[in-house]
């Protein structure tokens, strides 16, 4: 009986270290994890800042275009004024044009979240 109990002992020994090893193994395999885990957010938090930076940087840019856009755009309507004039100077027409004193139209500019824009000339 006495060697009964000391093989019984023995054996629940022995799965006692095998379930020691297995606990050491599984707490390796969570650290492990834990370190890729923190690794793949540290690493979605560096790229959800760099799209960030790339959206304010597009929206920047289009306000730059949209801006150059409208002042080419004043700058072609004013050298089309001039064009008429010079081209009636140029047909020999003595009378001049009167100048219009009516305030030019606004010129709105459209910038959407994608970096798109559209230009609008306002009516009253």
């Amino acid at each position: 009986k006495l060697q009964e109990t000391k093989d019984a002992w023995d054996a629940d020994l022995q799965v006692l270290e095998e379930t020691r090893v297995q606990i050491a193994r599984l707490e390796d395999n969570l650290r492990r994890e834990l370190d890729s885990k923190k690794r793949v957010e540290t690493m979605l938090r560096s790229y959800k800042d760099e799209v960030e930076t790339l959206n304010e940087a597009l929206k920047i840019a289009a306000l730059d275009i949209a801006q150059a856009a409208g002042e080419q755009l004043e700058s072609d309507e004013e050298d089309e004024g001039e064009e008429h004039v010079d081209g009636d100077q140029a047909t020999g027409l003595s009378a001049s044009k009167p100048k219009s004193n009516a305030p030019k139209a606004p010129t709105t500019i459209f910038v959407s979240e994608d970096g798109t824009y559209r230009v609008n000339q306002d009516r009253d």
